[in-house]
């Protein structure tokens, strides 16, 4: 499928997210052929410890749903962007792009 229909299931997904998420501040989509790569920036999650990655969790397509590809959501902190990197092969931090409906 092409990377549009990645853009607009995320899309779709994140929005759905920070209205049912109070504590998401920041979201961001990193680029991937294959799959929905979501940071979210919430205050209510606990900041991950010393020596912690940050790592997804794992949704499989869902296409009666509008979710066209496998989904990796990981949730942290806000402090704790500054301090990790995005999890291994996606990329930096400059190559998501900030996604925020609720703003």
């Amino acid at each position: 499928m092409p990377a549009m229909a990645i853009h607009d299931s995320a899309t779709k997904l994140i929005k759905d997210n920070w209205y049912a998420e109070p504590g998401i501040k920041e979201t961001y989509l990193f680029p991937s052929s294959d799959e929905i790569r979501i940071v979210h920036l919430d205050e209510n999650s606990p900041t991950l410890q010393e020596g912690e990655k940050v790592a997804p969790f794992y949704f499989r397509a869902s296409p009666d749903s509008g979710l066209t590809h496998r989904v990796a959501v990981v949730i942290i902190n806000p402090v704790d962007k500054s301090q990790r990197q995005p999890p291994n092969g996606w990329g930096d931090w400059a190559d998501a792009e900030r996604l925020n409906p609720g703003n």
